[in-house]
């Protein structure tokens, strides 16, 4: 079976992402996940508005498609989104992307597998025209399955999904 995680995929993915906007003028969120045996599952998501909400909602949502399919394998994240990009705001960490005035729209795509030690991480920004169609800037990052180094873990929502079969793999 194909990684989530791979380049060519995240970037079919992507491609579809940006028709579908252009098309409905918003992406609902959707997880692909790839389970121990059969296809990868497709769930649209229902993501709730404050961190600790989405960490509960991801987490009881990893539960039950553990109980269901068995072990997850890996999982990415499509979802339009605030960014704020550190080079050129001033205090981009020091408060929520979505209530920084230099925040910017986005279609993100995050990604990791069950041991937590590859990632993938795309960043699509984009703008609005007169119409609220979208105007695609330069992709900010394209991280394609890659290692997690033990001085730069990425911190990711989907950490929660796997949280319960984290726990148990360290025990």
């Amino acid at each position: 079976m194909t990684s989530l995680l791979r380049q060519p995929l995240v970037e079919t993915i992507l491609a579809t992402a940006r028709q579908n906007l252009v098309q409905d003028g918003h992406l609902v969120p959707v997880l692909f996940v790839a389970v121990a045996q059969g296809k990868p599952l497709i769930v649209q998501l229902q993501l709730p508005d404050t961190p600790d909400q989405k960490w509960a909602y991801l987490r009881q949502l990893g539960r039950r498609l553990q109980a269901l399919h068995g072990p997850l394998r890996e999982a990415l994240l499509l979802s339009e989104s605030w960014y704020v990009d550190g080079r050129t705001a001033p205090g981009a960490t020091t408060m929520p992307p979505s209530r920084h005035p230099s925040r910017q729209e986005a279609i993100t795509l995050t990604g990791r597998n069950a041991s937590g030690d590859r990632y993938t991480c795309v960043v699509q920004p984009l703008t609005r025209d007169g119409q609220q169609r979208p105007v695609w800037q330069e992709i900010l990052l394209a991280l394609y399955d890659q290692p997690v180094t033990p001085t730069a873990p990425p911190v990711n929502v989907l950490d929660a999904l796997f949280a319960d079969a984290d726990r148990a793999s360290a025990t």
